[in-house]
């Protein structure tokens, strides 16, 4: 990550995830067939996650953000998070059952996933900020754009008493 950046890694590891995902989606049922091939597949797609989107998603926003706002945008990025993971839970079996077949609910589900995914890495590429390593200057230009507006810094980054 720290080679290519925080959004190079969540892209990648989106669109990997996607490119597994369509895989394992467009040929379930002779991937099902050699059960071994399957897990070894699947733990793959199960790495690819938290390579990409699971380690730096909040990096990224934690990251996106100066100190002195940053717990506030950190709890909301983690409510969107819950959310969705809440909401997936909630759709996942219903779409499986729309399916004629289980193994065509099984298909459909890989398929609409690695989709998402796909729209995820694209968000990661033209939405996240390439950030700089160095979170102080984050914070000077916000104490700076504070300054401006006319608002007292003295005890920027100050404990209260």
């Amino acid at each position: 990550m720290d080679k290519i950046g925080r959004k190079q890694t969540m892209t990648l590891g989106f669109m990997l995830w996607a490119l597994l995902g369509f895989i394992l989606g467009g040929a379930i049922g002779p991937i099902q067939t050699v059960f071994p091939l399957f897990v070894v597949l699947y733990g793959i797609f199960n790495a690819l996650g938290e390579m990409g989107p699971g380690v730096a998603t909040f990096l990224c926003a934690a990251e996106s953000f100066p100190t002195p706002l940053r717990g506030h945008y950190m709890g909301f990025a983690a409510a969107v998070g819950k959310a969705g993971a809440a909401i997936g839970t909630q759709v996942f079996t219903p779409i499986q059952d729309s399916f004629d077949s289980v193994e065509k609910g099984q298909q459909g589900v890989f398929l609409i996933g690695s989709a998402f995914a796909v729209v995820g890495g694209l968000i990661a590429w033209f939405l996240i900020p390439d950030k700089e390593r160095d979170l102080e200057s984050e914070d000077a230009r916000f104490r700076l754009y504070l300054e401006e507006k006319g608002y007292d810094t003295s005890f920027y980054g100050e404990p209260l008493k």
